[in-house]
């Protein structure tokens, strides 16, 4: 008989058996990486541009009817749309000018003051926010940091306005104490949502506080009575052709929407103050929409990626 050390009785291991070992190299102990709970500084610091910028330009659109419909319908001043508020001025100005020949409104002081208050202060925002855009080079204000950060301070002064009115009660009467500070805030807020928007560059939204530039363009789009949506179409080049046309009546609804919903909130019990706080908390809102859309850097390693 064989010995029980004999090498005939043990068993030679196959290869199916070395494959379906477990490896004890150190690399398969090594743990696996977590996926991060918070932006990284390189997808912060990612440039934006117009085109995966849409939902956040949308709500800029919305924002802008709601604001200027609640100042305007309460005070009779334009707050973003600017170029509306400089001829009121100036007829204002003229006003004066012909008042020994011509009554003049009782009210038409304070509101020519209060029209100069909104001009200057979105002036003076959009000045101060081209600075802060240009520096640290060319592409700063396109950052998505810097986006954030801009949305972030624009709810801060909205805030500021409706703490204001807050204070006092619904229904105050319009006076240079009270509501000039309030349009001298909402304004710097609007001025620094020009140059945020204007920043990316986009053909439709623009500077998001005026949309004049926009109508033109629809009335005089070669496919503005195509039956179809871009997404409806089934020829990539035809949706191409639409997607223009489709993008700016985008623009304009989310305007008039917000403009429905700010005299919405005039007649509810919220008043301009509630108004105020809303757009205060969409603006924050618009903040945190700014970490979706992908960054141009993201866009070109996912082209190049196998």
């Amino acid at each position: 008989m064989p010995s029980p050390t004999s090498k005939e009785d043990i068993p030679l291991p196959d290869d199916k058996q070395f494959a379906a070992a477990p490896s004890s190299s150190p690399a398969s102990t090594l743990p696996t990486s977590r996926p991060q709970r918070f932006p990284s500084w390189r997808q912060m610091d990612a440039t934006l541009d117009h085109t995966s910028s849409l939902l956040p330009l949308t709500l800029l659109a919305l924002l802008t009817g709601l604001i200027d419909g609640l100042l305007y319908s309460r005070t009779s001043v334009w707050i973003g749309f600017q170029t509306g508020n400089i001829v009121q001025f100036s007829m204002g100005v003229a006003s004066f000018i012909y008042a020994p020949y011509h009554p003049v409104p009782a009210d038409e002081g304070l509101l020519t003051g209060l029209r100069a208050i909104s001009f200057v202060s979105f002036f003076t925002a959009s000045w101060v926010g081209s600075l802060a855009a240009r520096q640290g080079g060319k592409g700063r204000g396109r950052k998505r940091w810097f986006l954030i950060a801009s949305s972030v301070v624009q709810a801060l002064l909205l805030f500021g306005a409706a703490g204001i009115l807050w204070s006092k009660q619904e229904g105050e009467e319009v006076t240079y104490r009270w509501f000039g500070p309030v349009i001298m805030l909402v304004a710097l807020s609007m001025g620094l949502q020009s140059i945020l928007s204007s920043g990316l560059s986009s053909p439709i939204f623009s500077t998001s506080v005026a949309y004049t530039a926009t109508l033109t363009q629809l009335a005089s789009d070669p496919h503005l009575f195509t039956p179809r949506l871009s997404f409806l179409c089934s020829s990539p080049a035809k949706a191409a052709e639409v997607k223009g046309r489709d993008l700016r009546i985008l623009a304009l609804a989310a305007l008039a929407l917000g403009g429905g919903v700010s005299q919405s909130l005039l007649i509810s019990d919220a008043g301009l103050r509630g108004g105020l706080t809303v757009a205060a908390g969409l603006k924050v809102l618009l903040g945190a929409l700014w970490l979706i859309p992908r960054g141009e850097g993201e866009k070109k390693r996912e082209e190049t990626r196998p």
